[in-house]
């Protein structure tokens, strides 16, 4: 007569060094694609403008921003149509967005 066995539960530590050797090529390979991945500064007003033009179109909502600018506070208002009317202290074409070369 055999004697029931029952199966051992658990991981063996083999199984343990591939899963830890396997997270480590994973970390390695992403650490380097999130470094290039930073963030501009938030200082920046075209970089806001930028992203705000990204979420009006993508929401469907008009967004208004108050911006920082060296001359004291400009306000900017992004439409989900993709233009961009600001003060004329920021300097930004109302169809595009982009900086405008036009001090």
């Amino acid at each position: 007569m055999r004697a029931h066995v029952t199966p051992r539960r658990g991981t063996t530590l083999i199984e343990m060094l591939v899963s830890i050797v396997l997270l480590g090529i994973v970390a390695s390979i992403a650490s380097p694609a999130l470094r290039r991945a930073a963030m501009p500064p938030a200082s920046d007003a075209f970089t806001t403008i930028a992203e705000s033009l990204d979420v009006a179109i993508a929401s469907g909502r008009t967004i208004t921003l108050q911006l920082s600018m060296d001359s004291g506070p400009a306000f900017a208002t992004v439409r989900p149509d993709g233009s961009v009317v600001a003060d004329s202290a920021i300097h930004v074409d109302r169809f595009t967005g982009r900086p405008n070369d036009a001090p």
